[in-house]
């Protein structure tokens, strides 16, 4: 399929679905404990008890590496064009030139973030209008439903828009200012993962150019570094400021929507407030069923065994004895 892979290793472990567990916590050996009494529960037991009934109530929060990261691929090759539902760009009289389109598409397939280069500013907007409403098969890498980002041409002659493969681009042509540091970072456990997370973030905010997706996605990585280095309160700051933009940005039935907020529910689980975590998680189950409810065959099975991965509110994993 011609991706650029600067990193192998980033783009296998860019999402650790395959050994996320939401119980883990359970198996800490604290419930081994001998609380031998008679008449008064000394305090080690009340604490046990009490952990145990907190643990049975609320599953502990996954890692922040276990939970879900959309993968990202990047590829110019003519095969990801030639996958997608197309409509039409609206000719723009007298125009005649071209447009450099680059986007990318979610895991479900729907475009959720497109900049144009080139051209006047209506045969942009004829062709950012086109390409944000395509539409391409969800697209797997190791079982996991990507993230692609590509370009396309427009070219604008006589009355008439065809649309052409962009020539080879690099991924930092294709995606300057989101880089690989902190995502490969925060796969990888790495513990300068806060610091280079942080600086995509000051880059992000500091570039005019940037799209509300790439802040969206910068706040998410930053707080997910926050999250794993344990600081709680910044975390669910930078969760707060993402799941802010992505709601104008993202529908229900896309899945990094449902990404977000189960990285809020599990700093809000790990701050001590179960009751917001699991309004979080009622979000991330009423957006994973808009993308099941709008998926078919491979990806529709995904996403319901997420579901019951996390054991969210109404999944099976969730009402089960």
């Amino acid at each position: 399929m011609g991706c650029i892979t600067p990193d192998e290793g980033y783009f296998r472990r860019r999402s650790c679905l395959g050994n996320m567990t939401v119980s883990g916590c359970r198996d800490m050996g604290v419930l081994n404990w001998r609380c031998s009494f008679q008449g008064v529960i000394p305090l080690r037991c009340v604490l046990i008890i009490t952990t145990a009934l907190f643990l049975t109530l609320f599953p502990a929060s996954p890692r922040a590496q276990d939970l879900p990261l959309a993968r990202q691929y990047f590829s110019v090759a003519p095969t990801i064009l030639a996958s997608a539902t197309q409509v039409p760009a609206d000719p723009v009289s007298g125009a005649s030139g071209s447009v450099l389109v680059v986007f990318r598409h979610g895991a479900a397939g729907r475009v959720i973030d497109a900049e144009a280069a080139g051209g006047s500013r209506e045969m942009q907007q004829s062709a950012l209008t086109s390409i944000r409403q395509w539409h391409f098969e969800p697209i797997f890498f190791n079982g996991v439903p990507a993230q692609i980002v590509s370009a396309a041409i427009f070219v604008f002659t006589n009355g008439v828009v065809t649309v052409h493969p962009s020539p080879t681009m690099s991924a930092k042509q294709l995606s300057p200012r989101l880089g690989f540091p902190c995502p490969n970072a925060l796969v990888h456990h790495d513990v300068a993962a806060a610091k280079m997370c942080k600086q995509q973030l000051h880059d992000v905010k500091e570039s005019s150019a940037s799209t509300d997706f790439e802040r969206l996605t910068a706040h998410d990585e930053y707080g997910l570094a926050l999250l794993d280095a344990h600081r709680l309160k910044p975390a669910l700051a930078e969760f707060s400021e993402a799941i802010s933009l992505a709601v104008q940005v993202l529908k229900p039935s896309d899945p990094e929507l449902a990404y977000i907020y189960l990285h809020q529910a599990a700093a809000e689980i790990q701050s001590g407030d179960p009751a917001a975590s699991e309004q979080d998680r009622v979000r991330a189950k009423t957006s994973l069923d808009a993308v099941v409810e709008n998926s078919v065959g491979t990806a529709q099975t995904y996403y319901q065994h997420l579901e019951q991965q996390f054991a969210l509110p109404g999944s099976p994993a969730s009402t089960s004895p």
